[in-house]
C-alpha cells in the first residue's frame, strides 16, 4: 500500500474477497520481521513519481521486501 507520496506505507497479507484484502502497516511488517530474526535494509524513496498512473503502479508493486542472510 503506497501513501499519496509514493512511500509504503503497508503490506497487503492476504486477499478475502475479489475486491478485498487485508493488511498490515508498515510499522508492524518491520516490527514481525525484526522479531524473526530477519534483517532488513529500507529507504525512503518514493515508489512512484507524481506523474505516474496510480492504477498502473499499483497493478505492478504493493510493496518489497528484500531479506538479507548473514
Amino acid at each position: 500500500m503506497l501513501d499519496s507520496r509514493g512511500l509504503v506505507e503497508g503490506v497487503v497479507s492476504r486477499r478475502t474477497t475479489i475486491d478485498r484484502v487485508l493488511a498490515v502497516d508498515a510499522a508492524h511488517a518491520k516490527s514481525f520481521l525484526g522479531a524473526h530474526g530477519v534483517r532488513f535494509q529500507e529507504d525512503d524513496r518514493p515508489q512512484m513519481s507524481g506523474t505516474a498512473s496510480r492504477a498502473h503502479r499499483a497493478a505492478s508493486i504493493s510493496a518489497r521486501v528484500t531479506c538479507l542472510q548473514q
